[in-house]
């Protein structure tokens, strides 16, 4: 029976893309195809797995040729293709895909290999004149605001980190700029440049599900001027700059938190995270698990017996009795906001930093936390800790 279900769902597809395709003749398909399209969504016409998403790739259809870009891989494949009926050919006799919808402002294929049903829409055509490299370090240099990005502004610091995935893809933080919602993330970032325009793709949370794509349009040291694609459409959206310490008072601060071992002096609980937009309450815990058979042990950690060391070669060990329960390399954002731990591509800490002077530390921070030895379950606490 699922079987027949599954089919079913492909000839409905199939029967879709006619109706939307019929209403072209082949001279007006080929004048509408024969443009750059980037892909912005996608998702398996017929069920499988292990399929890595083509989010953020560029389709090039132009006169005598066709170009596929990948910015995951920095990889661009050219072949030459021609159009039979509702089927884009390429190199003779392979299937590109099948065209289920297609108009001046989006494309939707079936792409035949991987049987995924992709959102195509054209890119802008607008030049900024400015390279991905320039482009890069301005975003990395301070960090950005985005109004309204999910549910309030989201602050972005981009960092020069790879993520280990691949060279192209790097860190980035993310959390709502308002403590109304303590939410904070981890997230991948990347940069790319087609047919002379920059693309940015960040990554809220997995590199299959959470992409979000932007074009810059034009950007200075305040604003960065771009179009976001969405399902929706195109919708102009401007990321805000920061503003940073001073390279003064940016090295007063590298110099306090390298200054010595911190030991901690107290751990106070704060608030329960009940969900997006949720009003904050008294509570104990952050009622979100997941299961790793690594991790602080509650007891240990309120023990408060650990010692914090930040080298000056930008690595940092939290240890007890010579133990060590966490290491790495250590960022402070450029505001001077966050101290941020890197352990591995999926175990960042992130450190609000609250005060500091010589002889104190003080940060909030989603702990993870685990009940005992034996359980492998992770519990979330958000502590304000100080040390001294």
């Amino acid at each position: 029976m699922e079987k027949h279900r599954v089919i079913n769902k492909a000839i409905l597809f199939l029967l879709l893309g006619h109706l939307y395709f019929s209403a072209y003749s082949q001279g007006d398909s080929l004048s509408l195809l024969r443009k750059q399209w980037i892909a912005i969504n996608c998702r398996h016409a017929i069920d499988s797995v292990n399929i890595f998403s083509i989010e953020g790739s560029i389709l090039a259809l132009y006169d005598s040729f066709g170009e596929s870009y990948f910015p995951w891989s920095d990889s661009l494949v050219q072949f030459d293709y021609r159009v039979k009926d509702r089927l884009i050919i390429y190199n003779d006799t392979s299937i590109y895909g099948v065209i289920h919808h297609l108009s001046n402002d989006s494309l939707v294929l079936l792409v035949d290999n991987n049987s995924m049903l992709t959102v195509y829409l054209p890119t802008i055509g607008t030049h900024c004149n400015i390279s991905k490299q320039t482009f890069d370090s301005t975003l990395i240099r301070k960090p950005w605001i985005l109004p309204y990005y999910w549910y309030g502004d989201v602050k972005f610091d981009f960092l020069d980190v790879e993520s280990g995935y691949s060279s192209q893809i790097k860190y980035c933080t993310s959390h709502f700029v308002d403590d109304y919602n303590f939410y904070q993330s981890g997230a991948y970032w990347s940069t790319f440049e087609y047919g002379g325009n920059v693309f940015l793709i960040i990554s809220d949370h997995n590199l299959v599900l959470d992409i979000n794509i932007f074009q810059l349009t034009s950007f200075d040291t305040s604003n960065i001027e771009t179009i976001r694609f969405t399902k929706e459409g195109q919708n102009p959206i401007t990321f805000k700059a920061v503003e940073l310490l001073s390279d003064r008072e940016y090295k007063e601060l590298i110099n306090i938190i390298t200054s010595k071992e911190w030991q901690i002096q107290e751990i106070q609980e704060t608030y329960k995270y009940y969900g997006l937009k949720s009003r904050w309450s008294d509570a104990e815990i952050i009622p979100i698990t997941r299961h790793r058979k690594e991790g602080f042990l509650k007891n240990d950690f309120l023990s408060k017996e650990l010692n914090y060391k930040f080298s000056t070669d930008s690595t940092y060990s939290i240890s007890s009795d010579n133990l060590k329960y966490s290491e790495g390399t250590w960022i402070v954002t450029k505001d001077g906001e966050y101290l941020i731990l890197i352990q591995d591509q999926s175990r960042n800490s992130y450190l609000k930093l609250l005060e500091y002077n010589k002889n104190q530390i003080v940060f909030r921070q989603i702990v993870e936390l685990k009940e005992s030895q034996k359980s492998d379950k992770i519990m979330k606490y958000d502590y304000i800790i100080k040390l001294y």
